[in-house]
């Protein structure tokens, strides 16, 4: 499971407040070898905050999660 560092958000458009989750393009480190990359366009829970860490899940949206991998919001 690819496991990355939220760094910077970048919230899209959007006109669904009332929704749990919105899109979003993201700098993100990968923490095992601090690489840093853009992932455009994503779905993540709308309150995903800075520094949080995100995976991306079976459902084919990213998750955030806990230093152990463990689920804290979807």
């Amino acid at each position: 499971m690819r496991t990355y560092k939220v760094i910077s958000l970048t919230k899209l458009e959007d006109n669904y407040s009332e929704l749990t989750r919105t899109w979003f393009d993201v700098k993100v480190i990968n923490p095992i070898d601090n690489s840093q990359l853009v992932l455009k366009n994503i779905s993540l829970p709308t309150f995903v905050k800075i520094n949080d860490l995100i995976c991306r899940s079976e459902h084919r949206f990213f998750d955030v999660i806990d230093k152990k991998g463990n689920l804290l919001y979807r």
